[in-house]
């Protein structure tokens, strides 16, 4: 997923310069639109000021994969309104498979998580907002004349923790499973970055006794600013060379001028770190889909009763529908007991409503959590021979396998702790 948030990344001030106008100028590019809409003409106006030779093209005169591309249009501009997104995948594939071919902008309200999946995958294209289009486009077009593709190859993979309710150990799992990945020995010891996103009462500065350092209306005032002064400033750096971006209470809207921010983030860390933990709230937010779309693994967290099981099945249901593999998808049950008589949850039961789902199990360890708790230290440090250890061990295995089929650099290069480089 790596290079997920430049798609959603605020650029440069509205309009643009004269040099900018004349390093377009000579460049044929297609616009694919409806005719006669305002937005078409406003992409239209937009891209004559950029200097860019327009010529408008039906959405169907590149509908499939097998349309011819003139050779001397380096970009297709798309103004998705109403478009079929078969057309869509259709014109991505296409140009996919032509190397030194046209580099596709879509403008999109919202863009399907499929759909953005195909584009950020293929690296032949970029997606920018209506509410930003002028902005998007400028700093779409610099970042395509420093080099087409984007960096991917070495960047992070994104984990994404989603909690099927409140109290499901979600935070807990995605602390400890960073843990357990960053304090491994050798080349399989890893980079690894935690991202909390309950920014209301985020947990992690208490459970592992470190300051909040994270603000993300640092990034909202002006997200052009981030640079990696200040996320030395964010984060926090736990004693097992993990880096955790985690708030003290605030109120900043996730669901608005949150969504620039958060991607903006991510598209500064993918460079930094092996793997990203996102620690996602229980609330959804529309964008949501195409994080988790994009993620390379997706940890659904539940606990051991019906209702919680029941929602993690939904949760799984809504990932499948957003096309995320059940190969990337783990249900993770925490505080899990096997008992063979009493009314409890058991274990083939809840693999039976999850249908075959990967399913991992941490047992109970009340005694030796409770300890790690008011000591401020990790489970894996404070009884790394507890049940619950050993368990959270082998999430984080499950977790760096995922990682290592989407990034295979991290199967052979050895890797340090801590995301400075």
């Amino acid at each position: 997923m790596a290079g997920l948030s430049r798609l959603l990344r605020g650029g440069a001030k509205e309009g643009t310069s004269s040099a900018e106008a004349r390093r377009n100028a000579g460049f044929a590019a297609f616009l694919i639109g409806r005719s006669g809409t305002e937005r078409t003409a406003r992409l239209q106006d937009l891209l004559r000021q950029r200097g860019f030779d327009i010529t408008a093209v039906a959405p169907e005169s590149l509908a499939t994969s097998t349309a011819p591309l003139p050779k001397h249009v380096t970009h297709i501009f798309l103004n998705d309104e109403g478009i079929d997104q078969s057309h869509l995948r259709g014109m991505i594939e296409a140009i996919s498979r032509k190397p030194d071919g046209p580099f596709l902008i879509v403008a999109s309200d919202l863009l399907p998580a499929e759909i953005y999946r195909d584009l950020v995958r293929s690296a032949t294209g970029e997606w920018v907002r209506w509410q930003s289009l002028a902005p998007d486009i400028d700093e779409a077009l610099r970042r395509l004349t420093r080099g087409r593709a984007p960096a991917e190859a070495h960047a992070a993979a994104i984990v994404s923790f989603l909690p099927a309710g409140g109290g499901v150990g979600n935070t807990t799992h995605a602390a400890e499973t960073a843990i357990a990945l960053a304090s491994r020995k050798g080349h399989q010891r890893r980079r690894v970055a935690v991202l909390d996103l309950n920014l209301d009462h985020s947990s992690i500065p208490d459970f592992l006794d470190i300051e909040p350092r994270f603000d993300l209306a640092e990034i909202t005032a002006d997200p052009n600013r981030l640079d990696s002064h200040l996320i030395e400033l964010l984060k926090t750096t736990h004693s097992s060379g993990v880096d955790f971006f985690c708030s003290a209470p605030s109120e900043i809207d996730l669901a608005g001028q949150g969504e620039v921010a958060v991607f903006t983030l991510l598209d500064a860390l993918s460079l930094r770190y092996d793997l990203i933990h996102i620690d996602l709230p229980w609330i959804w937010f529309s964008w949501l889909g195409n994080l988790l779309g994009g993620s390379d693994a997706v940890v659904v967290s539940a606990r051991q009763t019906v209702p919680s099981i029941k929602r993690a099945a939904e949760r799984v249901r809504r990932l499948t529908a957003l096309s995320v593999p059940p190969s990337r998808i783990a249900t993770v049950i925490s505080r899990f007991e096997q008992r063979w008589f009493g009314g409890a949850v058991q274990s083939r039961d809840i693999t039976s409503v999850l249908n075959q789902q990967t399913v991992l199990f941490v047992r109970q360890d009340a005694g030796q959590a409770e300890e790690a708790v008011n000591l401020g230290r990790s489970l894996s440090a404070s009884a790394p021979r507890s049940r619950s250890a050993r368990d959270i061990a082998k999430v984080a295995e499950w977790i760096d396998q995922r990682a290592r089929d989407a990034r295979p650099h991290l199967t052979t290069v050895s890797s340090n702790a801590g995301g400075s480089q």
